[in-house]
């Protein structure tokens, strides 16, 4: 998770990732473009992150998928 970073804001959620294989620059991701006013990001037991936010007051969830690409997921009842 080292160099990443995240943002949550009126104009949505960015992810800011490291670079990574053939490309020497970061990157950024953005899962909404609705507001936000939350953000964590965590990392799992499998090395894959997961990114959660308040959107417009709903809990939104993503996960990197076993080829590290993101996907949106349900979020975990508790």
């Amino acid at each position: 998770m080292s160099g990443s970073r995240r943002v949550a804001r009126e104009g949505g959620v960015r992810l800011r990732l490291p670079a990574g294989g053939a490309s020497r620059r970061a990157r950024w991701w953005r899962p909404t473009l609705r507001p936000a006013t939350r953000v964590a990001l965590a990392m799992g037991d499998d090395w894959r992150l997961c990114l959660a936010a308040v959107v417009e007051g709903e809990l939104q969830v993503w996960q990197e998928d076993a080829a590290y690409r993101w996907q949106a997921v349900e979020p975990a009842q508790g």
